[in-house]
């Protein structure tokens, strides 16, 4: 009896050993999956989603997202119990990263009994897009004989204005003569001065802004900020004195440079009817720095 009660003995702590050894073996490796949500941009200062679907025959334990270039250095620890779960994770692009990099991204996924599975994801950081402001119909309506007429446009708020207007609004101006047909020039243009002379009528031009302006094949419709951006402008010169384009057609597309560095484009539609055009403007909201 007591070699039986000792063999008993011997084969449980062989059975306890065993179970020991079991629980030290790492878990099974958990199913990651991780899907992009549509619509990011990839510029500094933009957002990324990713929606995180993760499983086990374990008990979930940990979430980790790290990175090159961008380390968001995130981790979210799943509630107790549970074995399958989706989450959204919304991720900030740092504003000072510098558009060409490409940043990894890996998302590791734990369990309770040390199983692990990762899944990385890429992409490029891209330059942002420069705001403008887009402007459909701005009438400019042109008369000889008075300034009271709204002829200028204004790339600040893109509205339209007379000559009495504060000068550091006004930056394109319509100006219609007989031999030269409709024209858009800048405001400081010795030649608009002539013309309102012809009738007596006053207008000075040592105050006002200095606008570059010539005519160009870009694609008004499809212009961005980026086109906008782009812009060299050369400024072509008018019979007369002073930059600007005489002579112009319906479709006729100008490109701008305003006197504090706004550059822009604008769409010519012209009435007959009346000495008048309207403009499609684009143009950015702020100057590019130089």
């Amino acid at each position: 009896m007591k070699k039986l009660n000792q063999l008993l003995a011997l084969m449980m702590i062989v059975a306890i050993t065993a179970f020991s050894a079991c629980s030290d073996d790492p878990g099974e490796a958990p199913t990651v999956s991780v899907a992009e949500v549509a619509g990011a941009d990839y510029t500094p200062g933009s957002t990324v989603t990713y929606i995180v679907t993760a499983s086990t025959n374990d008990e979930l334990s940990m979430l980790t997202v790290t990175g090159d270039i961008m380390n968001p250095n995130f981790s979210l620890t799943y509630d107790g119990g549970l074995s399958t779960s989706t989450d959204s994770l919304t991720l900030e692009i740092p504003a000072g990263l510098i558009a060409g990099n490409t940043v990894n991204l890996t998302f590791m996924v734990t369990t309770d009994e040390e199983g692990e599975a990762s899944v990385t994801k890429s992409f490029t950081v891209v330059e942002a897009i420069p705001a403008m402001g887009s402007y459909t119909g701005v009438t400019l309506t042109y008369t000889s004989t008075n300034t009271n007429d709204a002829n200028f446009f204004s790339a600040t708020d893109g509205a339209a204005y007379d000559a009495s207007a504060t000068a550091s609004m006004l930056d394109l101006a319509l100006a219609w003569q007989t031999s030269y047909g409709p024209s858009i020039v800048s405001p400081d243009a010795a030649w608009l001065a002539t013309l309102w002379g012809y009738n007596s009528v006053t207008y000075d031009v040592s105050n006002k802004n200095t606008t570059k302006i010539a005519t160009c094949s870009e694609d008004f419709d499809a212009a961005d900020g980026s086109t906008l951006d782009a812009l060299d402008v050369t400024s072509s010169t008018v019979e007369g004195g002073g930059n600007g384009v005489q002579n112009l057609i319906n479709g006729d597309v100008l490109k701008f440079e305003t006197a504090d560095g706004k550059k822009g484009l604008a769409r010519i539609n012209i009435s007959r009817v009346t000495y008048s055009l309207s403009l499609d403007v684009k143009v950015q909201s702020a100057a590019t720095a130089k």
